[in-house]
């Protein structure tokens, strides 16, 4: 599958945070406050702006927000630490940027992808405005987290992309380039985020029962939702396509976020427990997806 390529790009990040002067939290920043942002706005400048492809990602933001709520809600049981704060995050979150991009370019082609990149924004700006705010939480009060939210240059950055594209403002051929060139960057740099975590994991990075929560918020909470979610849509809204129906479907298998580490080690929130079930995510979405699409696909005519 051309989702492999990843995983090399994981232990490339294992190995350069063990063996090079290269610090996780200047990578964490370079991500969250530079790249990201620069990846929303081409994002939003490029899509057709239309109520079918602008529900997709809007769908996606509802999901992730009531994941984190029920999670939290859960979470809250089973901890009264900041640990409560990151299952929070990470239950809303998916790798559907670095790694849900190219299983979707894999099941359904290159016509797809633009449609996939339009709905990896509501997990987005999920990430960087109520993630946020549910990290900072962590070790701030609630004003200060709220600055903190509001000072997340995604959001902004999502607005001008849309305004730009609205009102039909030429960008230079120049300027496209370079923010394909921060695409790429996008994708490499997420995934060597999720192996520096690994470099700085210990026995006491293995918490079983962190690990099992969000797992199954991952795998089996987000696609019954989506599922539930594409039946309402089928029979009552019919509000996205049917190709958003299966994106969404497709969406709800990729593992947990890297960029849940990325904003772990940026609040200081148990950022080797993020790493250490991220990359569990990930090493079990590389047997997950195959084995449930190679049951969806005659059921939803995705071939």
């Amino acid at each position: 599958m051309k989702i492999i390529p990843l995983y090399f790009i994981i232990i490339l990040g294992f190995l350069a945070s063990r063996h090079l002067d290269v610090t996780k939290e200047s990578v964490a920043n370079l991500l969250i406050y530079i790249v990201n942002p620069v990846v929303v706005f081409i994002g939003a400048y490029r899509v057709q702006l239309s109520v079918g492809n602008l529900a997709l990602p809007f769908v996606i933001f509802f999901i992730c927000v009531i994941s984190s709520v029920v999670f939290y809600f859960l979470a809250s049981f089973l901890w009264q630490d900041i640990r409560r704060n990151l299952v929070a995050l990470a239950a809303g979150c998916a790798n559907s940027g670095y790694f849900g991009l190219p299983v979707v370019t894999a099941v359904f082609g290159t016509s797809a992808l633009g449609l996939a990149v339009v709905g990896n924004f509501g997990f987005l700006l999920f990430e960087m405005t109520i993630g946020v705010f549910l990290m900072a939480r962590g070790h701030y009060s609630v004003m200060d987290s709220l600055k903190t939210m509001l000072k997340m240059p995604v959001i902004y950055t999502f607005a001008l992309g849309l305004v730009f594209n609205s009102l039909k403002v030429p960008l230079s051929l120049s300027a496209e380039h370079v923010a394909d060139l921060f695409v790429g960057a996008y994708s490499v740099l997420g995934m060597l985020m999720v192996g520096f975590g690994m470099a700085h994991m210990s026995r006491s990075s293995f918490d079983i029962k962190l690990a099992s929560v969000l797992l199954f918020s991952k795998f089996i909470f987000w696609p019954i939702v989506s599922g539930v979610i594409v039946l309402l849509n089928r029979y009552e809204f019919n509000l996205l396509s049917e190709e958003s129906e299966h994106i969404l479907l497709l969406i709800s298998l990729v593992p947990l976020a890297a960029n849940t580490v990325a904003l772990a080690v940026r609040f200081r929130v148990v950022p080797d427990k993020a790493a250490m079930v991220v990359v569990l995510s990930t090493i079990i979405a590389l047997f997950y997806i195959p084995f449930v699409l190679s049951s969806l696909l005659p059921l939803l005519k995705l071939s």
